[in-house]
């Protein structure tokens, strides 16, 4: 007997707020980004699973999740960070 168990991937959605417009230059940072992730395999560099744009124009991307903390929680709690923890965080 085959047992078929489903299989989740965890992702993480980049898009603009609604409050930005499709032509802005954040807009066109993102999708440029896309263009830039499509082209990469690294371990070191996150997976783009998808990209494209919403109803209204605005590009998205699904990235793979990495566990981990974000830099700006770093960066909020302690500024200027210390050069070797900086390397570590690289």
């Amino acid at each position: 007997m085959i047992r078929l168990t489903p299989h989740f991937t965890l992702a993480e959605l980049k898009t603009l707020r609604a409050n930005v417009q499709p032509s802005s230059p954040l807009a066109g940072q993102i999708r440029h980004e896309g263009e830039i992730l499509a082209d990469l395999s690294h371990a070191g560099v996150v997976l783009l699973f998808d990209r494209g744009a919403d109803a209204d124009g605005r590009p998205y991307l699904v990235l793979e999740h990495v566990d981990g903390f974000a830099l700006r929680d770093v960066l909020a709690k302690k500024r200027p960070v210390a050069p070797t923890s900086a390397l570590a965080i690289a």
